[in-house]
């Protein structure tokens, strides 16, 4: 038998195998592509469906913040019972709602540790659910939020605690009746309750303890208490709800220790902490929203001009108008106590104190345009 010796033949069969390698390692890139892009499509629609649900959860929020604050709520009851219907945002719950290609459904139940059962809120806290798809995704996440609440203020000033009284003098003007931002002295033309003109909330003194220590009494106004002038005992506010006050305005400052305040039109948070503000003679304040000094024995001490629209808060020092200082406060005066110096509000100079809703409004709108309006106790994602 002949044996062939030569390689005829061999390339073309090692070309053949060839073939088939890169044919093998095409067939699996070419898989690899497409599960990546599946993966990657996948992935995104999971995006963005988690986007989508954020938002309805974000909005819904929003939706039932704005309703407390607009309608003056307590609670969220008249939302759950369905009194409340109408929309402030366009947000329907319940309702499918798209948002760029996606869809998302929001619906709002009371807070699981609420005793007051599913229609009724007693403590402010409303809990969402929101799912969001995209394509094949779906997103679910819920969320609770507790409201803060400004406190019920009794009176145009109001002392907490152990605040001491000290007003000499004829040019000062107390009234607890509601004035319009521009009403001028003595002539309220707002439909707001009367509030006393000074409220003692857990201090030691009787109305007339604070009374005698007025020689002009008869220029607080407001609330008629029987004694001759507009001041009296309150239980609505308390140190409690001050303190609660104070940390929410703390966590929504727009401004920390720095002088720098809102306006009518942009009402702000301006917070001072431990440090005392001192409003020298050549010196003008104006400003609109909430203005805190925060801290013992730090004080607002006024010896120039100072205006306000909405409240003055003073923790733990002291509000003082020195002589040939003038301030107007138009909204309301809290003043917290537990300075060392015995007088906690000592007016010397000229002042002007108003009670007045069109005020507190501003304090309504400082706060709603900050963080510190409500906080987020729970938040979680179900499913993905």
């Amino acid at each position: 038998m002949k044996i062939i010796r030569n390689n005829d033949g061999m390339v073309l069969v090692l070309a053949a195998l060839l073939i088939v390698v890169l044919s093998v390692i095409g067939f699996a890139a070419n898989r690899n592509v497409v599960t990546d892009t599946v993966v990657g499509s996948n992935h995104l629609s999971s995006v963005q469906s988690f986007y989508v649900a954020e938002a309805g959860l974000e909005l819904g929020q929003a939706e039932c913040m704005q309703r407390f604050i607009t309608y003056d709520w307590a609670n969220f009851t008249p939302i759950l019972d369905g009194t409340s219907t109408t929309s402030l945002t366009g947000l329907i719950f319940d309702t499918p709602r798209t948002l760029y290609g996606g869809t998302y459904t929001v619906t709002i139940s009371n807070d699981a540790a609420d005793a007051g059962g599913p229609s009724t809120d007693t403590n402010r806290t409303i809990s969402f659910v929101s799912t969001g798809t995209f394509d094949t995704s779906l997103t679910t996440l819920k969320s609770s939020i507790h409201m803060n609440t400004i406190p019920k203020l009794p009176g145009a000033v109001n002392l907490v605690n152990d605040a001491n009284v000290g007003i000499s003098g004829n040019a000062f003007k107390i009234d607890g009746r509601d004035f319009k931002i521009t009403d001028p002295d003595d002539a309220p033309s707002g439909t707001a309750a009367h509030r006393l003109g000074i409220a003692l909330c857990g201090t030691p003194q009787t109305p007339q303890d604070v009374k005698d220590r007025i020689p002009h009494y008869e220029n607080i106004k407001g609330l008629n208490t029987g004694i001759g002038t507009s001041i009296g005992v309150s239980s609505e506010l308390t140190a409690a709800m001050l303190n609660e006050f104070a940390d929410n305005v703390r966590a929504g400052a727009h401004y920390t220790n720095v002088l720098q305040y809102g306006t009518q039109s942009t009402p702000k948070i301006t917070y001072i902490s431990n440090q005392t503000m001192t409003i020298n003679p050549q010196l003008s304040v104006v400003g609109a929203g909430i203005l805190v000094i925060d801290g013992a024995n730090h004080d607002l001490i006024i010896s120039g001009d100072f205006n306000w629209v909405g409240t003055v808060l003073i923790v733990g020092g002291k509000f003082r108008v020195n002589g040939g200082g003038s301030a107007k406060i138009i909204g309301s005066l809290i003043v917290g106590g537990g300075a060392d110096s015995p007088l906690e509000l000592d007016i010397n100079g000229n002042a002007r104190i108003e009670y007045s809703r069109e005020g507190m409004d501003k304090v309504n709108q400082a706060l709603m345009n900050s963080k510190g309006r409500y906080k987020v106790i729970a938040w979680q994602r179900v499913t993905s």
